[in-house]
């Protein structure tokens, strides 16, 4: 059996609904990021330029990129990755994109603290952008917004992390 299938295996879409509620994202949430998936796509691509200029700027996560085209493809692989992920549809399709990333990053080493720092100065780019660019709604709103794309994102670096720990554990067995 390989590594794949041993960390698949270990993960279903009956596992998401339990993450789900243990991050409280139920359908209120899901339906705030809904609401703002087209706002929030938009600003990726800027979010996701200043995200990979902070990278290159740190040899521990730089050094996994061969070089500007590699580093680009990571770049478009995280943009469709955030697309499905605003969509909150938490369904097969989320969680096998989910493994994918989790055995990506173990294959090519990156370290967790390392994913973990990296994931939290992408959201806290996203999250400065949302505040600064949002259309004119009530500090509830915002707040709701910034909540729910905290929430989607903590339970998407979690379940990848928890693949990479699956992975390397299965080495073992």
């Amino acid at each position: 059996m390989s590594v794949t299938s041993r960390v698949t295996q270990g993960h279903t879409i009956t596992d998401i609904h339990g993450r789900l509620d243990f991050h409280l994202i139920d359908e209120d949430v899901c339906h705030t990021i809904q609401d703002h998936q087209d706002f929030i796509v938009s600003l990726l691509p800027d979010v996701l330029d200043q995200f990979y200029q902070h990278v290159s700027r740190h040899d521990a996560i730089a050094q996994h990129f061969r070089d500007a085209a590699h580093m680009e493809r990571a770049k478009d692989q995280q943009f469709i990755h955030w697309q499905r992920l605003v969509q909150a549809k938490f369904d097969p399709d989320y969680v096998a994109a989910v493994i994918r990333v989790g055995e990506v990053h173990f294959r090519l080493g990156i370290q967790p603290s390392h994913y973990m720092a990296s994931y939290s100065a992408f959201l806290a780019l996203l999250n400065a952008r949302i505040a600064a660019d949002y259309p004119g709604h009530t500090p509830d709103k915002l707040y709701a917004l910034i909540a729910a794309v905290t929430k989607i994102a903590l339970l998407d670096m979690e379940y990848a992390i928890s693949v990479y720990i699956d992975a390397g554990s299965s080495v073992f067995l």
